[in-house]
């Protein structure tokens, strides 16, 4: 009368099978160089101001999209039909997020700065 998902040990459940400990180092380390990556974009000043938020935006989608296969194990599979959804509505919702935060900063600093001041 055991179910398929009653598992004594959890560590026997199919989602913890998934897990290995290469994937979640690439992972991090895929993620940190590309951190690290916007870091010198934007600490060095490489581009204009409007390319360097498309590069580091690209750089964190990128990010996101590792980190969700890599670590979280989030796939197109059927097997995993809501971990599909988590990750189809993510991405809609990453762009959202990048955009909004992008016009916050533009009509933030149109309304504080100090025009005409000669800095």
């Amino acid at each position: 009368m055991s179910d398929s998902h009653d598992h004594e040990n959890p560590v026997q459940h199919p989602e913890v099978q998934l897990a290995s400990r290469a994937g979640y180092v690439a992972g991090f380390i895929l993620t940190l160089g590309l951190m690290f990556t916007s870091l010198e974009l934007v600490t060095h000043h490489v581009w204009a101001p409007f390319k360097l938020m498309v590069a580091t935006s690209a750089a964190a989608l990128v990010a996101v999209i590792l980190q969700s296969y890599l670590l979280f194990r989030l796939d197109l599979s059927k097997a995993q039909r809501w971990n599909t959804f988590a990750l189809i509505i993510m991405i809609p919702l990453f762009v959202l997020i990048i955009a909004l935060t992008w016009w916050m900063f533009q009509s933030l600093g149109a309304r504080t700065m100090i025009h005409g001041m000669g800095m």
